[in-house]
């Protein structure tokens, strides 16, 4: 199986960068300039020359399709600068929402990790393997957390609010980075012990803003398996 880091090689990667984005029917595009400043952060680092203007143009004139109702947004630009746009309608998140943690680590020294990628061997995985749940919590080779497969973590503990260090291998979101910017939130190292001590698990996005999570754990007793989900973490 190839992996995602011998995917990149020598300035040619084999995926597109991309972004999602909340448009609101009542206010248009949320965040724009941000996922745009990332999106050529991304660009510059895998040394792609691509037009910000294209896309941001790309963007308005698909708003035309959608412009009265609340949409989920994605555009996705390639190595050569093509730009492709799709949407679809923004609907409610599970209530409860159930994460898993991952079976196996994420290598915290793969640089796809830190970019929004087409390439999502890591992601895909790591949700096939969890087994039925609404989303996955990563982790790292040194037992760090990291992020979900959708989103960044929070964690809060007698009220204070800690998400994972970037240096553990994770995209820096943009709402995650508003946080922290507001200090709403700290950067730490959060390990198993500590995510499983903590009063409440949060995740966070651009799309979405803030939502609770409820960790479901898995104990095997012999050929028995049973989920119990920690109190507390109800969405």
């Amino acid at each position: 199986m190839t992996t995602e880091s011998e995917q990149y090689d020598g300035g040619r990667p084999g995926f597109s960068l991309y972004e999602t984005l909340r448009w609101k029917a009542r206010g248009g595009y949320e965040l724009l300039a941000e996922h745009m400043h990332r999106l050529q952060d991304s660009a510059a680092y895998f040394c792609w020359n691509i037009d910000i203007g294209a896309v941001t143009l790309a963007l308005k004139q698909a708003r035309d399709a959608f412009q009265h109702s609340d949409q989920r947004v994605r555009v996705e630009v390639s190595r050569t600068g093509q730009v492709n746009v799709t949407h679809s309608p923004f609907t409610p998140l599970p209530n409860p929402y159930h994460v898993r943690l991952a079976q196996n680590p994420v290598d915290s020294t793969n640089p796809l990790l830190r970019h929004k990628t087409t390439c999502r061997n890591v992601y895909d995985e790591a949700r096939a393997a969890a087994g039925p749940c609404d989303d996955v919590l990563l982790w790292n080779q040194n037992g760090e957390i990291t992020e979900s497969c959708r989103a960044n973590i929070l964690v809060e503990k007698q009220g204070n609010w800690l998400t994972p260090s970037l240096n553990c291998g994770m995209l820096n979101g943009i709402a995650r980075q508003q946080l922290l910017d507001l200090r709403e939130v700290q950067e730490s190292i959060i390990d198993k012990d500590y995510l499983l001590a903590a009063d409440s698990i949060w995740l966070v996005n651009s799309v979405r803003g803030r939502w609770k999570a409820e960790l479901i754990l898995q104990e095997s007793y012999g050929n028995q398996e049973e989920s119990t989900a920690i109190s507390g973490f109800n969405a």
